[in-house]
């Protein structure tokens, strides 16, 4: 609902504030906001004629996008406890409008789950936040940053969810192309196998959800991943195999699937995944199926359907 510094920029200005940074707790900024969730969260779909507030095709609402990492005061970061109690307030705010939906925090999160995760815990422990969400870009962050440095963040994650008693989703993952002017690219193939292990997470460990950052769009490479190259081309064919791997993987299954599937193979096991994927109207309306082999437990991808 609030966008990077963008919007707390803009909000500032209207209330004619100085510092952006005090966007956070400025009372006229508050009633800005919530005047725009309001209309947002009551608005009608032209399309369908459901309100945004009883659309059973919405999951959650963020109050803001990465808003832990993204605005600044007088060019250093906003205080934290003013950030959650922003946090906390507006969550309460929409469920005060819309009690159908899950609130997310918006945070990041990534950079703090590095070092002990406290203050991502301390956020995600108010009864108003429903999911604990972070993002996780490897190689922008770190750029010889190993899944071994990796895994450790998601773990620490899922386990401090799990002390809360509360669903963990990582809300944006991806691997940009460039990993730094002295490492060079990172090539597709590196990429495939990033792309594959994020998706080990869905099937395999208590993670509940993870949604990769992101399409874009062919004729404008120069925007895609929000100018950080970690975007999968819709059509192009270099990008076909990452294409297969981002739809084979699982987004928020519910618990008792995650119990039920089996946690192991006997070795040298060949998994099938089928998944049948319908084609928007642009293509005919047909529908797909798309078969993958892999071989357990080293995930070998060894076939995909195009």
């Amino acid at each position: 609902l609030l966008t990077h510094t963008q919007s707390s920029q803009r909000y500032s200005t209207w209330a004619g504030l100085n510092d952006e940074g005090d966007f956070w707790n400025n009372e006229t900024c508050k009633t800005y906001y919530k005047n725009y969730v309001r209309y947002l969260i009551n608005r009608v779909n032209t399309y369908t004629g459901i309100a945004y507030k009883d659309d059973p095709y919405i999951l959650a609402w963020e109050p803001g996008n990465e808003i832990d990492i993204s605005t600044k005061k007088n060019g250093s970061a906003v205080d934290r406890t003013i950030l959650d109690n922003w946090i906390w307030e507006m969550a309460g705010y929409i469920k005060s409008i819309d009690p159908n939906h899950l609130i997310c925090s918006g945070t990041q999160g990534g950079y703090e789950l590095r070092t002990n995760g406290e203050k991502w815990r301390k956020t995600h422990s108010d009864d108003r936040i429903d999911i604990c969400s972070f993002h996780n870009y490897p190689l922008e962050s770190q750029p010889n940053q190993t899944r071994d440095i990796t895994e450790p963040v998601i773990l620490r994650a899922i386990s401090i969810a799990k002390s809360l008693g509360k669903p963990v989703f990582m809300g944006e993952y991806g691997i940009s192309d460039k990993k730094s002017s002295s490492l060079g690219n990172c090539s597709t193939e590196e990429k495939e196998v990033w792309y594959r292990w994020f998706g080990e997470y869905a099937t395999k460990f208590d993670l509940d959800g993870q949604m990769f950052w992101c399409w874009y769009r062919p004729d404008r490479p120069d925007i895609q991943g929000n100018g950080g190259g970690s975007g999968i081309n819709p059509v192009a064919s270099e990008h076909q195999e990452l294409r297969n791997i981002i739809m084979f993987q699982k987004i928020l299954l519910p618990k008792a699937e995650h119990q039920s599937s089996p946690t192991s193979y006997p070795k040298n096991s060949l998994i099938l995944k089928l998944q049948l994927t319908g084609i928007t109207q642009k293509y005919n309306g047909k529908l797909r199926l798309i078969i993958q082999v892999d071989r357990y437990p080293n995930n070998e991808h060894l076939y995909s359907s195009n």
